[in-house]
């Protein structure tokens, strides 16, 4: 069912042949004030603020809304070598990064993406909310008898002891020694 609400808005816009909103900064930032203006935003959230189409966020783009951010990971800056390996790359992050410092509230995804915020890039730590991701009730260990185990052992290659990751092939998550598998899972 459709989420129904007075205050919730589903706005889609036009953003112009080939994005030509996104060729220029300001150009996005008119937009975006335009909006939030039309559409009185007490409150606007973002929820991938590293988009790399935006170079630099500007505080007047939002008006008198309250402005929130995502904050997901800091790994393109903690792996710079890997993720901005040009000076250029780095600088454009930390330019883009000190202009999302200035939002009134950010949600982390973990307390280990806090620290990284706080400790390395100089986010304000009271401005940082932990949401820890839980995983559903319906995921549990299971026993599983002997002869089963042993064909699942053989069908996936499992000659030793393994932890199941489920996330996404990432140089700070993983690690040489241990097998990850990164297939989906379903849940029933």
């Amino acid at each position: 069912s459709a989420l129904k609400s007075e205050n919730i808005l589903n706005v889609y816009t036009y953003i112009g042949a080939e994005d030509t909103i996104w060729e220029k900064n300001e150009l996005y930032g008119s937009a975006l004030a335009k909006f939030i203006e039309a559409y009185k935003i007490d409150v606007f959230i973002i929820t991938s603020p590293y988009n790399t189409i935006i170079k630099q966020y500007k505080r007047e783009w939002f008006g008198n809304a309250f402005v929130v951010g995502l904050l997901h990971d800091a790994i393109p800056f903690i792996l710079k070598d890997a993720y901005l390996p040009e000076f250029k790359d780095l600088q454009q992050y930390l330019n883009l990064t000190e202009s999302i410092s200035r939002f009134d509230l950010f949600f982390a995804n973990s307390q280990s993406t806090k620290k990284d915020f706080v400790e390395r890039l100089r986010f304000d730590q009271n401005k940082i909310h932990v949401i820890n991701c839980s995983a559903h009730d319906c995921i549990r260990k299971i026993k599983i008898d002997p002869v089963t185990a042993k064909l699942v052992k053989h069908k996936f290659n499992i000659i030793s002891k393994f932890i199941l990751f489920v996330s996404g092939d990432d140089l700070r998550k993983n690690n040489a020694n241990t097998k990850i598998f990164t297939r989906p899972v379903a849940v029933q």
